[in-house]
């Protein structure tokens, strides 16, 4: 298996950002071995189509489907959620950081400071 080298660290994650950060390792990894979302929808006994609703994040990756892309990328499951984990957590951070920033703004970004941090908020 290959190790894409990535740190665990500890986050609370949703299951729709889990779902959409998976989808996005797995069709990095099907892009970067030239395989066609076909290819492993034939592999998996699928339609194209779920494939890409698997890669988009908009269906739950099923445990089943998982082990046998796992084994077809040649990626270990460590790999896989670390690099996930890690993701969202990077993106939490930098979330809190703009949040800190746009409070301090001058009044006259209100609009603007109240608009990012509400979408910060839907964003945890």
């Amino acid at each position: 298996m290959k190790s894409l080298g990535f740190a665990l660290e500890a986050t609370s994650i949703t299951k729709k950002g889990m779902n959409k950060i998976l989808g996005q390792k797995l069709k990095f990894q099907r892009e970067n071995l030239g395989f066609s979302q076909r290819f492993v929808a034939e592999f998996l006994g699928v339609s194209p189509s779920f494939v890409s609703k698997i890669e988009l994040g908009v269906t739950d990756l099923r445990v089943s489907f998982l082990i046998q892309m796992v084994n077809l990328y040649d990626i270990s499951y460590d790999e896989l959620f670390k690099y996930a984990m890690t993701t969202q957590e990077n993106r939490i951070n930098a979330l809190k950081t703009a949040e800190t920033k746009l409070r301090s703004c001058k009044d006259e970004n209100t609009n603007l400071r109240a608009k990012l941090i509400s979408i910060y908020q839907e964003q945890k």
